[in-house]
C-alpha cells in the first residue's frame, strides 16, 4: 500500500513544483475509509455539484461499483453484484456514523450532524 506521508517528501524533492501533477492520480481514486473482504469503501473530496447528498463509493474489485446514499441506502449510481449487495448494505449500516464523520471531514458535500443517533442535515 502506498504511504503518502512516507513518500510525500520524495515526491516534492523529485517534482519541485510539479507536485499537483504527481498527486492527481492519488486524489482521483478517492480516500479509502474502509477496505474489508475485498470491498473498498471510499469518498472523493469534491462532491459539490455531483451527488451532493452524503454517500459512499464502493468498489467490489470485480468490475462492479456504486455510489450509495448514507442516509437511506439507495444506490445513486452504478451497480452491485447481487451476491455482495446485502453484505455491502450491512457494512454501511454498521459503519454509518463513522462514514458520516468521514463525509463531513473529507468532502465538500452537504454536512450531516449526528445527534443522539439521529442524522440531521446541516445547510451549507
Amino acid at each position: 500500500m502506498f504511504n503518502l506521508d512516507a513518500n510525500l517528501s520524495k515526491i516534492i524533492d523529485l517534482c519541485q513544483g510539479e507536485i499537483i501533477i504527481a498527486l492527481n492520480p492519488l486524489i482521483d481514486k478517492g480516500a479509502t475509509v474502509l477496505k474489508e473482504n475485498g470491498v473498498r469503501f471510499y469518498m472523493h473530496s469534491h462532491e459539490a455539484g455531483r451527488h451532493q447528498q452524503p454517500h459512499i463509493h464502493v468498489n467490489c474489485g470485480d468490475g462492479f461499483e456504486a455510489s450509495i446514499n448514507l442516509l437511506d441506502g439507495k444506490i445513486l449510481a452504478g451497480k452491485l453484484k447481487a451476491s455482495k449487495k446485502k453484505y455491502i448494505m450491512d457494512v454501511i449500516s454498521r459503519e454509518r456514523n463513522s462514514f458520516i464523520i468521514n463525509w463531513n471531514t473529507i468532502t465538500d458535500g452537504q454536512k450531516i450532524e449526528i445527534k443522539n443517533e439521529d442524522l440531521i442535515k446541516i445547510a451549507g
